[in-house]
């Protein structure tokens, strides 16, 4: 399971709280599905956040112009 960041690793990544994570993960529908599961623990790529962080970047420029 090297390949997959765990709510922790991904909440470094993008500079917030693991408590923000999980925020995204219940509240926003943007947010991407986990890529894998250990039983309840949630766990993703880091190919598929950074392609997310790279989306949200973009919407908001978006809504700048």
């Amino acid at each position: 399971m090297d390949d997959y960041l765990t709510t922790k690793q991904v909440a470094e990544l993008l500079g917030v709280q693991p408590k923000t994570v999980r925020q995204y993960l219940w509240r926003d529908e943007e947010f991407p599905a986990p890529d894998e599961r250990v039983g309840p623990l949630p766990l993703w790529k880091k190919e598929t956040i950074e392609k997310w962080q790279k989306s949200r970047a973009s919407a908001a420029w978006d809504r700048k112009n």
